[in-house]
């Protein structure tokens, strides 16, 4: 099948495929048209906020339990999660 690219589009793929180095046009194409339902189902799942959802997103998070940060920390949650990974 052959498709013919608006020149806008044609453009849009030219630049992709000079910043990503990467192969043949019709890969690129593929690969925009996955990406982009990719991100049609992301959208469908988490929906922009209004104004008043994100504020109480918000408020949500600032009224909930917190505990202090320990130095460290984040290395060994990350550790704990690769051995974890690495055991399954």
């Amino acid at each position: 099948m052959i498709v013919t690219l608006s020149n806008e589009a044609e453009s849009y793929v030219t630049k992709v495929m000079s910043q990503l180095s990467a192969g043949p046009a019709d890969e690129i194409v593929n690969w925009l048209i996955l990406k982009q339902r990719a991100d049609d189902d992301y959208d469908h799942e988490y929906p922009p906020h209004t104004e008043a959802g994100f504020v109480q997103e918000l408020l949500e998070a600032v009224r909930a339990p917190h505990r202090t940060y320990e130095a460290g920390e984040f290395r060994r949650n990350a550790e704990r999660l690769i051995a974890e990974r690495q055991s399954s």
